[in-house]
């Protein structure tokens, strides 16, 4: 059951092809599915989850990798948690502690088994990994693992952890992903996410941008016009009667925390703090290449990046 969750018939229908190729013997190994931003691919993913658990044996244990930016791993387990409470999920160090539990579903940050360092696994823990796998195959259960963020993930640095599993099926997930002969392929077409009002057609680029203004920051214009658009549209809902807040969602290139933190600093001074409805967040809606947002509502968008102005409306 997932509780809360409005049906999408766009979605019901990519859960029913990963449903029916994760239960045919005879299905290619890797199923791609390419969903555009916005389609609501975590949701997708849980759904399907579910569903299969429900109507299979109950020997399969899911491992759902996510990219290692922004605890997207987290974030994805506590929305699991809230859709279907009634599921067995946990980290990869508890199942680590536990073993691989057939109807468990372990949400695992690909930079612990991609990179070394602080948050890279140790080599102690790495072989405990492998063995964990291992006392779950000779058990009996079957694995079958999901990328999430797919393009943004080098799985080729955790080709020895994905063998292993050596699962029934891989499940890649991305915005960007091309079909591959030898893949199963799921494409969820844009204009269906776009006809259920989840994205919208219309991009505004540049808009109020003065071409002939010596600009010294960019980014503190941009925000600027930004917050004069959000009080432009706020003030057309309240004439309206509305009770609809803006929201304006701001895009960085990855690797750029100065940038971040030159920006937190401009919306304290504009008077938007993580104190008083600013809000920072890295789900693929909020955080894409490193998204800071500061929000007063969901329903507007207006998003900055580097030289442009992008409005959406929902």
């Amino acid at each position: 059951m997932v509780n809360g969750m409005k049906d999408y018939e766009f979605q019901n229908e990519c859960v029913e092809f990963l449903i029916d190729k994760t239960v045919d013997i005879n299905s290619k190994q890797v199923i791609t599915v390419k969903a555009p931003t916005g389609a609501g691919k975590t949701v997708i993913l849980i759904k399907y989850v579910d569903e299969y658990l429900k109507n299979t044996d109950g020997h399969t244990a899911f491992v759902w990798l996510c990219p290692g930016k922004g605890n997207l791993e987290e974030q994805s387990k506590d929305s699991m948690e809230n859709l279907t409470p009634q599921r067995d999920t946990r980290n990869l160090m508890y199942s680590m502690l536990s073993g691989f539990e057939p109807g468990s579903v372990t949400f695992i940050n690909w930079e612990l088994v991609t990179k070394k360092g602080n948050t890279a696994l140790k080599d102690s823990e790495r072989s405990n990994l492998f063995e964990k796998i291992a006392e779950a195959h000779k058990d009996g259960t079957r694995f079958v693992v999901i990328i999430d963020e797919e393009h943004m993930n080098n799985t080729k640095k955790a080709d020895d952890v994905i063998s292993a599993f050596a699962a029934k099926n891989i499940i890649r997930v991305s915005a960007t992903a091309n079909k591959v002969p030898h893949q199963e392929f799921y494409e969820i077409p844009e204009d269906e996410v776009i006809n259920t009002g989840l994205i919208t057609r219309a991009i505004y680029v540049n808009e109020g941008v003065d071409e002939s203004r010596e600009i010294e920051n960019d980014y503190d214009y941009l925000l600027e016009l930004a917050d004069e658009k959000r009080k432009e549209i706020a003030a057309l809902y309240k004439q309206m009667k509305v009770s609809i807040r803006p929201l304006v969602l701001i895009q960085f290139p990855m690797g750029q925390p100065e940038t971040i933190k030159a920006v937190e600093d401009k919306l304290s001074r504009m008077g938007y703090t993580y104190d008083n409805g600013c809000r920072r967040r890295f789900n693929q809606s909020r955080w894409f290449c490193g998204v800071s947002s500061y929000e007063a509502g969901n329903l507007y968008r207006v998003g900055l990046s580097k030289g442009k102005n992008i409005g959406k409306t929902a």
